[in-house]
């Protein structure tokens, strides 16, 4: 397969996913009694890891693809590859985190949100749902991947100068 590195990188970014929102639960940031109201600011801090992903995932199709000239638009193709991958594969680790890892997750939030009068119970149930949320991290995935793939694509791009003087 032409496209089995940004696969790999996908698949390991979905994983990466999964683990993090199994440890998020693991230490109660799904607990309303515990630690609910800092998940929305921890759980950001998976960005870290993820653009790190991308940035093996786009050298490593440097490294294995091309000898020495490896341009912007090579990366950005290999992140916007990856990207297609993880996009397709998003609903359905949301699914699996919202039905296997964390399937209380919704009801606590909800629950949580209306007993402090943030919001009402209309309004909770219409965003507190996995409908929304596959919709929205697939968005999400998609608009996170189109940046991490031109910022690694830009860090990581080689020039025919460059290549020559390392050489």
């Amino acid at each position: 397969m032409k496209y089995t590195i940004e696969l790999k990188w996908a698949i390991l970014f979905s994983l990466l996913s999964l683990l993090w929102i199994l440890g998020e639960k693991v230490v109660g940031l799904h607990d309303p009694n515990r630690y609910l109201t800092l998940q929305p600011y921890v759980t950001m801090f998976i960005l870290i890891p993820n653009l790190l992903l991308f940035y093996w995932a786009i050298r490593e199709r440097r490294e294995t693809t091309y000898s020495s000239n490896f341009g912007f638009q090579d990366g950005f193709k290999s992140g916007i590859i990856m990207t297609g991958f993880i996009t397709i594969l998003t609903p359905l680790v949301q699914y699996i985190i919202s039905t296997v890892i964390t399937p209380d997750y919704f009801e606590n939030v909800i629950h949580y949100v209306v007993e402090k009068n943030i919001m009402t119970l209309e309004k909770a149930e219409q965003l507190f749902n996995l409908e929304n949320y596959m919709i929205k991290s697939t968005l999400f995935s998609a608009l996170f991947g189109l940046v991490a793939s031109a910022i690694m694509a830009y860090l990581l791009k080689q020039n025919k100068h460059h290549a020559k003087a390392n050489s």
